[in-house]
C-alpha cells in the first residue's frame, strides 16, 4: 500500500466472507481505502440472497462496497433478474447503513 501513495483509494477483496478482524486491522491501518467486498457464488449462502444478507450484515462496520459479480471473470452475461434481486435485497444496506452496492461482470447491450 505504501507504494501506491495516495492514488489509490479502493481495494477488491477476492476472497469469500474474510475474517472481520483482519478488516479492522487493515481499516486501521488505512482509512483512507474502501473496501470492497465481493458477493459472489461462493458466498451466497444455502442459494438464498436473504441468507446472504444476514451475513452481509456482520461486514457493515467495515465494508464500503458490496459487489455483485456471478461472473467471476469467466465473461458470464449478466443477470438482469437476478442482479435486480441482489440490488432489492441488498438496499436496506445502502439505505441504512450507507454501504455501496456495485455489479460486474458479463455487461453487454443485452444485459444493460
Amino acid at each position: 500500500m505504501e507504494l501506491s501513495g495516495s492514488y489509490l483509494s479502493a481495494v477488491q477483496l477476492n476472497m469469500t466472507w474474510p475474517d472481520t478482524h483482519v478488516l479492522w486491522e487493515f481499516k486501521n491501518k488505512f482509512p483512507f481505502l474502501s473496501l470492497i467486498i465481493p458477493i459472489n457464488r461462493k458466498a451466497i449462502i444455502r442459494n438464498s440472497l436473504s441468507s446472504t444478507l444476514k451475513k452481509a450484515e456482520s461486514y457493515k462496520e467495515v465494508a464500503d462496497t458490496f459487489l455483485f459479480d456471478l461472473s467471476e471473470g469467466r465473461g458470464i452475461p449478466l443477470s438482469v433478474e437476478g442482479t435486480r434481486e441482489f440490488l432489492q435485497t441488498f438496499s436496506v444496506l445502502k439505505e441504512k447503513e450507507r454501504i455501496c452496492l456495485a455489479i460486474e461482470g458479463g455487461l453487454c447491450a443485452a444485459s444493460l
